[in-house]
This record gives structure tokens, sequence and C-alpha cells, in this order.
């Protein structure tokens, strides 16, 4: 269902402005049906990814299904190369494109975990299903069909078993983060890069998960306001889809101002 609900009409208009761009020429060249398989996948994919790797978050929109189509288009002009004129100024500008749009993904209030996984999937994807019927005529030397056919094979078992093993992640249990140490970076990066967090100001936003995700607070003082301790729930990393929560303890702090809790 994330796929198909949208925080507000201006988040549905991009959303869909984009979709128009980028699926309206593989329709096509490929026909409404594989398109519309890349295009679930990637976003079904995307959204399991997110659920592993952010289970205290919650997203809207079919962006990373969108990131899945440039994804494909990536895929697509691999796999016919032969096919378009310039393949290499084409490809070299939905690559950029794609940079470009998982870079911005890394600002918080996004989920760039759909946005990457999905861009990979459908990357993978598209290889598999998206081979124009060019490359199979008989002026094509059979060394060039050869390889194009051996990439789709390869391409469509990836995908069957990126599906399967991101299944078995999510209703598993795996931690994720076991795995893969640095993917937290993925959905957030402190910005300007090289910046720290831990120095004041330094950073224009903060990728913590305490304020990424659910967080509560609980203030209690003695004596004094001035004298307060500041109890706060965090979620975790560790533990996958079914990450728990710590306790983090701030302490003095002045309190005067807030409540109870927060």
């Amino acid at each position: 269902t994330p796929l198909f609900l949208h925080a507000g009409l201006v988040h549905w208009a991009l959303n869909m402005s984009a979709l128009l761009q980028l699926g309206l020429r593989l329709e096509e060249a490929h026909g409404a049906l594989r398109v519309a398989g890349v295009y679930l996948v990637s976003g079904v994919f995307g959204v399991i990814m997110s659920a592993i790797l952010a289970p205290h978050s919650m997203s809207v929109g079919a962006s990373g299904a969108i990131l899945g189509l440039l994804g494909a288009s990536l895929g697509e002009v691999i796999q016919n190369w032969g096919v378009y004129a310039r393949p290499c100024t084409l490809l070299c500008q939905l690559g950029v494109a794609a940079v470009l749009q998982l870079l911005m993904g890394t600002t918080p209030l996004v989920d760039n975990f759909a946005h990457f996984f999905g861009f990979w999937m459908g990357l993978v994807a598209g290889m598999a299903v998206l081979l124009s019927p060019e490359v199979a005529r008989p002026s094509w030397p059979m060394a060039a069909k050869c390889q194009r056919q051996l990439l789709q094979v390869v391409s469509g078992s990836l995908t069957y078993l990126l599906f399967i093993a991101g299944l078995l992640a999510l209703y598993g249990g795996w931690d994720a983060y076991r795995i893969c140490h640095w993917c937290s970076k993925i959905s957030c990066l402190p910005f300007p890069w090289g910046c720290s967090p831990s120095v004041s100001n330094s950073c224009w936003w903060d990728c913590s998960l305490c304020t990424r995700a659910r967080l509560a607070a609980q203030v209690a003082w003695v004596g004094s306001e001035r004298n307060g301790t500041v109890e706060l729930r965090c979620p975790t990393l560790s533990g996958g889809s079914t990450g728990g929560f710590e306790n983090v303890t701030v302490w003095p702090l002045n309190v005067a101002g807030l409540g109870n809790q927060a």
C-alpha cells in the first residue's frame, strides 16, 4: 500500500510527473505489462528493505518504484546498446539523474532505503525483461545475441534471489546492520559532508535515530529544575525488523519550561 499513498497533492504531482517521463518511453518500447512488472517488483522490494533497515519509521509514496524505473532505464540501455544512436550519452544522462536523486535522498524525512534498493532492483529487473526485439534479428552477430541472453538470465536469477532474500530477512528478523554496518548512511548523511554531529551547529541536520523515528522522553528534577534529568527512549538499529528501543539518560539539564513528558 505505501506505493499508492502520498503525503499530499504536491508529493503526488511530483511523483506522477516523474512516472510519466520514465514510464511512457519504456512502455512504448517494451509494453505496459513488462514495465508494470518492473515497477511493482522495484517498489515492493524497496518497501521490504525499508521495513528491514528502518523498522520504526513510516513512509508513503511511489518514489521507490519510480527510482526502479530509472534503474530499469539504465539497464535497458545496457542491454540494448546497439539499438540506440548515442547510447553512451543516454547512459551518462540517466546515471547523473540517478546519482542526484539518491544524494537528495540522504536528507532527513526522506525514505532513501526505498529509493536506493528500488533503484538497484529496477536495474537488474530491467536487464532481465526489457530486451528489445531488434536484438533478436538475424542480422545481429551471434556472439552479441548470446552475450545479451546470458546477461538476461543472470539478471533474472539475481532479481529472484534478491527478492527472496529480502522476504527471508524481513520475516526471519535478520539483523541487517550486522551484515552491513554502513547501511544507515544510505538513508541520511550529515551535511555539509565531513561535519561532526558532536560539534554544536557544525551540521545542518542531525541523522540520529531519536530525531528520525519515534521518540519518547520523560523529564524529572530534584530540588531545582536546573538539576533536571531527561530519559529518552530511542529506537535501536540492531535487531532488524524486530528491533527494539534503548533508554538514554541526559543529566544534568535545565528543564525549566518543559513538561513532565515530551
